[in-house]
């Protein structure tokens, strides 16, 4: 249970683009950062963006 529980406290996930910028990283590299620390399935969140940040939204 505790899997799909996870799953749901993620229901949007927002990325600054200035903070990427400063970090010097893409979005792959966040997804891969994430992948490693949250429970980020990257086949189920579908990417948008847009003038500030980047989102990470479950596709439906």
């Amino acid at each position: 249970m505790g899997r799909f529980l996870a799953i749901g406290l993620a229901m949007k996930i927002g990325v600054e683009k200035s903070e990427l910028d400063r970090a010097k990283l893409s979005v792959e590299n966040v997804q891969d950062k994430m992948q490693q620390h949250l429970y980020y399935v990257p086949d189920i969140y579908a990417v948008s963006d847009d003038v500030t940040f980047y989102y990470f939204v479950p596709s439906r």
